[in-house]
């Protein structure tokens, strides 16, 4: 493959993402589990989620829908993130330097549904859906207090 290879990057004006991560979301209907983090962003309101594109080495999960080549969010928790202000949803793969981005409405309006065996309706977007796709190395994730976060895993 050719280092000068062309790719979406290469067409876009679009800034790096700069988010900076104010608080923790918990599922609507799982107080102990968090969704992710939410706070302003270069490209709206944002949440970031961590997710395991690979299984993970060490518990063998992995996030349900990226078996099917997307990811998804339960209804309720698509309304839980609208109610709070959230626009833009970045995907931070955990296992490999990638951040997927979306918009909320995608989810809202274009997602997939999907029904869980046990649970709520999920709308589903693939992969190919996102509107970009950084280079995790692109992406300036900051704590609250400022301070840039690297990749580790938060929950």
């Amino acid at each position: 493959m050719s280092t000068n290879q062309a790719n979406l990057f290469t067409y876009s004006n679009a800034e790096d993402p700069v988010v900076r991560e104010v608080r923790p979301v918990a599922y609507p209907r799982q107080r102990d589990k968090y969704v992710g983090f939410v706070g302003p962003s270069n490209h709206g309101n944002a949440v970031v989620c961590q997710r395991n594109r690979h299984p993970n080495p060490k518990t063998g999960e992995q996030h349900y829908y990226r078996k099917l080549g997307g990811y998804s969010f339960s209804t309720p928790t698509l309304s839980l993130l609208d109610s709070i202000g959230v626009e833009v949803v970045f995907i931070e793969e955990i296992d490999n330097d990638r951040v997927l981005q979306y918009s909320l409405e995608q989810f809202i309006l274009d997602g997939i549904e999907t029904e869980e065996i046990e649970g709520d309706t999920q709308m589903c977007l693939t992969i190919s859906d996102a509107i970009f796709e950084w280079p995790r190395s692109r992406t300036t994730i900051l704590k609250k207090d400022g301070t840039e976060r690297g990749p580790e895993a938060l929950f």
